[in-house]
């Protein structure tokens, strides 16, 4: 059989032990071959749709006859059993046509053989394979591929080291480790658990060369440092005493925190800006240079001087006068004139071919693409044995003619002094002219062809990003892509709105849109457009080699800065992502949103005060928003101040208005913030009221989302197993899965409530649903993706609780904690299956770090587990024998629900009568 090698390589070779290579050097046949194996679905593709990915410039006749050459070329090569067609226009590959390793990598993944399947991993998939005249679709199904390929395998080496570090094999947990980190070279998790094999196995000094050369790389790279989680470890790891051998494995307290991925459908995502890929060409690296060094300051007045018009025999005369021109009139302080390199950047953002601008049309959107005041327009023409020149200054938005000037000169050899003369007159009259002329704002630096679009584009990011108003700012993008369809920025600004917003399906399209078109932007938007889809997708490796090139060529990109930022946020790296996000402000401190970012960053990261500063820094400069005092409501909450939260949040809730899209955070966080004080009923009300905006606005995935929360409230809190599930199966049925769009069916999230409700065997076809689902086109972003799998991974947890499997749910939660975005929600059902697996120091530890880390998103948490975490606590240090700790947690207990609802109130008298009990040191049966 043949052998079809795509990890590593791209090669086609006989199955015998010679291993013949079969068309060898023909990378298009070979990609094609690749194609048919492994997109999806598998099986027989029509022929158009092949011609579309592979000779997309060609005409149709052209088209079909390429194709039908490789194909030939194929079966000439290796006979007529490799290839089939079951239908007219179809052909795919016989099922028993050729082995193909990249299928068999995955097909023993799925099986669990982990180990197996890495051997057949040789390298990153097409590694260095270059399709001449492929359309960017195949370009993204393979970077798709290539990543979900990797970061597969990144994930089995990991597992694999988990498992032999349990095992006590500390031989083999240094070199599965070792490769996750290889595959996953920027994951400090990753690092954090090679350095502890490494430590395991008695090579410290190892551990600390690994740390010590990631160290490097992030200050070579970005300029910034290790996680503190890793710090401390190297830290322990240089003041401690040489490790020993575990006598038994045993689950450990310390749940990494730092490699996550992005939110499930439950979260409202705040993405913040979007960046790209490599950059090469010097030219355009000048001019993009040029076009945001040079931007003139504040008062001083812009002008763009437009190319003279020839009517005189010498062709060369006028744009000698164009340039004699530009250099006197720059001499003027009150002026700063449009270098030729700026005004070429503008015509490429145009799609322009020529760097001439003399039709007045293109002149003035030049003109209004740049933000200048004016322009200059004129004429050199012979007269007689002489010459005439002329010149006009023109208002932009007006149109009114300001200054015009004409000076004739008798002959050639005055020329110049007469050149001289219009410029002097122009200086003289441009000062006292411009004086009354309203400037506008330049226009956004985007390529479209439409002046129109970039109006509605430029104002989109005004609306969006400074005065917080997405949704207005959705409706302009819309707008902008209907007058210019292949408006690829557009559509990515569009993407991650959405996205902010919870359109996920919406989202994806967009972006998807935006990284088709990406071939006609230059090369900063070709990065940034890139970066952005990369990063929707989850393909963080790929996105941060994005940004790493974009910023090695532009390193005060502010999209490129504030878009790593935002992977490391995802990849919960609170600390870059400060870093970048400082870089950023420090770029353009004109932008509002980049301060709430910050603000998230320190507030991540537990510094408070810091993140305080920062919004009031953010206030002295911009209005206030929603977004940004969301921000206060979270720093209220990690302090305790409840209150304060919630008077807060009522107001924001009343200057919301009858907005359905501003109500919504402050609605779930007045619920969320009713849980953590045991006001049940008021939380229903709250969410009640989140489900009937989401109703109201069409939304099914909302509406279930809000459903989700209340019956979590009667299965957790209520224990009310049968009407939380009743609720849940009738939100079901109003909205059936099938009639929604794949990214708004919440699967896993569905399928955690039906676990913590009892009824592992439908969460078990949820999840089956999910696998069924996560490679259909327009469902997921390029396979299930990190962030799906952290959600995917905590309902399985919990499914195998309910099933009375808790050493199983151990293994299982420990790798959601380090894959879902969302550093808390899994803590609390690890910390359950710790205690029942029987290692309640364990469980301490992992409820600690729930209720002690902060996180942003808090209400956008599936569950409050806060005043429950507090009892486990008080009595797992009780049975320890530790009783201030008891008392302190029995004590927050009562504190936090002493208004509860009374349903509640026998919890608040348990906590009291065992405090009181353990500080006259008696003990108190339990209740």
């Amino acid at each position: 059989m043949m052998q079809l090698r795509t990890l590593g390589r791209l090669e086609l070779v006989s199955g015998e032990p010679t291993a013949l290579h079969v068309l060898a050097a023909q990378p298009k046949p070979l990609a094609l071959l690749a194609y048919l194996a492994l997109a999806t679905p598998r099986g027989q593709h029509s022929r158009d749709s092949l011609l579309a990915l592979f000779w997309p410039e060609l005409g149709d006749d052209e088209a079909r006859r390429a194709l039908r050459q490789a194909l030939h070329r194929i079966r000439y090569h290796v006979g007529d059993a490799l290839l089939k067609s079951e239908r007219e226009g179809q052909i795919g590959i016989a099922d028993d046509g050729a082995w193909c390793d990249a299928i068999s990598f995955e097909q023993a993944l799925d099986a669990g053989r982990d180990a197996d399947a890495l051997t057949l991993y040789h390298g990153a998939f097409l590694d260095a394979v270059f399709v001449s005249d492929a359309s960017p679709e195949f370009e993204q199904w393979a970077d798709l591929t290539r990543a979900r390929l990797r970061d597969r395998a990144a994930k089995a080496a990991a597992k694999l080291a988990e498992v032999a570090k349990l095992a006590g094999d500390h031989a083999g947990a240094v070199r599965w480790s070792a490769q996750a980190c290889q595959l996953a070279p920027e994951d400090e998790s990753k690092l954090r658990a090679h350095m502890a094999a490494l430590a395991a196995s008695g090579d410290r000094a190892g551990a600390l060369r690994a740390y010590k050369g990631f160290g490097e790389l992030m200050e070579h790279e970005y300029g910034a440092e290790p996680a503190k989680e890793t710090a401390a470890l190297a830290e322990s790891l240089r003041a401690g005493p040489e490790p020993a051998a575990d006598a038994r494995p045993v689950p450990g307290p310390d749940v990494p925190r730092a490699a996550a991925s992005p939110g499930s459908r439950w979260s409202r995502r705040r993405r913040w800006i979007a960046a790209a890929v490599t950059a090469t060409a010097p030219a355009l690296l000048v001019a993009f240079a040029v076009l945001h060094h040079s931007l003139p300051t504040s008062g001083v007045d812009r002008i763009l001087v437009a190319d003279f018009q020839n009517h005189t025999r010498d062709s060369l005369l006028a744009g000698a006068i164009t340039e004699a021109m530009r250099a006197d009139l720059s001499q003027s302080r009150e002026t700063r004139v449009m270098s030729r390199a700026q005004v070429q950047a503008v015509l490429e953002h145009m799609r322009q071919p020529t760097g001439e601008i003399t039709s007045e049309p293109m002149i003035r959107e030049v003109a209004e693409r740049y933000g200048v005041k004016a322009f200059v327009t004129g004429d050199v023409a012979s007269l007689g044995a002489g010459y005439t020149v002329s010149a006009e200054l023109i208002a932009v938005k007006s149109g009114e003619t300001l200054v015009s000037v004409r000076e004739d000169a008798a002959d050639s050899s005055k020329l110049l002094d007469v050149v001289d003369k219009v410029s002097d007159r122009l200086r003289r009259g441009i000062g006292e002219s411009l004086w009354t002329v309203r400037a506008s704002a330049p226009l956004e630096q985007v390529t479209t062809s439409s002046l129109q679009a970039l109006r509605l584009y430029s104002q989109a990011i005004r609306i969006g990003d400074q005065e917080g108003d997405t949704h207005r700012a959705v409706e302009l993008l819309r707008q902008a892509v209907g007058f210019d369809t292949n408006f690829a920025m557009a559509y990515r600004k569009l993407g991650i709105y959405l996205l902010n917003m919870g359109a996920h399906a919406a989202s994806d399209d967009a972006l998807a849109h935006a990284y088709r078109n990406r071939a006609r932007l230059p090369e900063v938007e070709r990065y940034n457009t890139a970066g952005s889809y990369f990063s929707s997708m989850f393909l963080y490796d790929s996105a941060i080699t994005t940004y790493r090139s974009l910023l090695a060529l532009y390193p005060t990109d502010v999209r490129g800065l504030a878009n790593l930022g935002a992977v490391y946020m995802d990849l919960r790296e609170f600390a870059r992502a400060e870093s970048l996000y400082r870089r950023a402000i420090e770029s353009d401190s004109t932008i509002g949103l980049l301060y709430n970012h910050l603000a998230t960053a320190q507030f991540n990261r537990g510094d408070y005060a810091e993140s305080e500063h920062t919004l009031d820094v953010r206030a002295l400069r911009f209005p206030r928003q929603q977004d940004d005092q969301l921000i206060e409501v979270g720093i209220d909450m990690e302090r305790g101040s409840y209150d304060s939260a919630k008077a807060l949040t009522n107001r924001l809730l009343t200057d919301a208005g009858s907005d359905p899209a501003t109500r919504l955070e402050p609605l779930k966080i007045l619920g969320t913030l009713a849980l953590v004080r045991g006001q049940l009923g008021e939380s229903d009300r709250d969410f009640e009221s989140v489900a009937a905006l989401q109703a109201g606005e069409g939304s099914g995935g909302g509406y279930l989302e809000a459903a989700v929360a209340l019956a979590f409230c009667d299965i957790w809190y209520r224990h009310d197993n049968a009407r939380g599930l009743a609720l849940l199966d009738a939100a079901i049925a109003r909205y059936p899965l099938a009639s929604l769009e794949p990214l708004d069916r919440n699967y896993a999230t569905l399928a955690y409530i039906y676990a913590l409700g009892g009824r592992p065997a439908r969460a078990r076809e949820l999840l089956a649903d999910v696998r069924a689902n996560e490679r259909v086109p327009g469902s997921t972003r390029g396979g299930l993706g990190i962030r799906d799998e952290g959600t995917y991974l905590r309902a399985l947890g919990a499914t195998e609780l309910a099933e009375g499997k808790p050493a199983q749910a151990v293994v299982t939660l420990r790798q959601s904690v380090k894959l879902y975005f969302c550093p808390t929600c899994t803590l609390p059902d690890l910390a359950r299956a710790l205690e029942l697996a029987g290692y309640p120091d364990s469980a301490i530890a992992v409820y600690q770090q729930y209720v002690t880390t902060p996180w942003s998103e808090w209400q956008n948490a599936l569950g409050e587990f806060s005043v429950t975490s507090y009892e486990r606590l008080a009595a797992l240090h009780e049975a320890r024998g530790d009783t201030a700790q008891a008392i302190a947690n029995y004590e927050k207990v009562a504190a936090l629900w002493e208004h509860a609802d009374p349903e509640l109130q026998k919890s608040v008298l348990n906590s009291r009568d065992r405090s009181g009990a353990l500080r006259a040191g008696h003990r108190v049966p339990a209740r």
